[in-house]
């Protein structure tokens, strides 16, 4: 069975976690790192209280990308072989960064649910000879 919708719907989720993650990676390691150097504009009194927690919160949403761009990218790959398998895969995968649908980062996560209802739902067509 043809499954080119779900392959771009989840290909287009995978690659905006990717990016996610990525930036959200460099994001706190570059915060990270001023900090250690002490190049901030904030005063240094004020620093220990503001970004430690900022700082600690900031992997948490890179983790979750992460963890959804590894789930995707496994349903993708195994879309031809077990499109069940892979319909898991995408609802996992959007169930991970679920919580940012009300940010206003959560496209990825609309395209996750989409192409993973539509791998549960299509059925092959059954040719029958006459």
């Amino acid at each position: 069975m043809n499954r080119s919708v779900e392959r771009i719907l989840s290909t287009i989720a995978v690659c905006v976690d990717a990016g996610f993650a990525i930036f959200l990676g460099i994001f706190a390691l570059i915060i990270n790192v001023n900090l250690r150097e002490g190049t901030s504009v904030i005063p240094h009194e004020d620093l220990p209280m503001i970004f430690s927690i900022f700082l600690h919160l900031l992997w948490l949403p890179a983790v979750m990308y992460f963890i959804s761009f590894i789930l995707g990218l496994i349903g993708v790959l195994k879309l031809k072989v077990n499109s069940k398998l892979s319909g898991i895969m995408f609802v996992s995968a959007s169930c991970m960064t679920g919580v940012f649908i009300f940010t206003g980062f959560g496209i990825h996560t609309l395209l996750y649910i989409v192409a993973g209802i539509m791998c549960f739902v299509r059925k092959p067509k059954n040719n029958i000879a006459v």
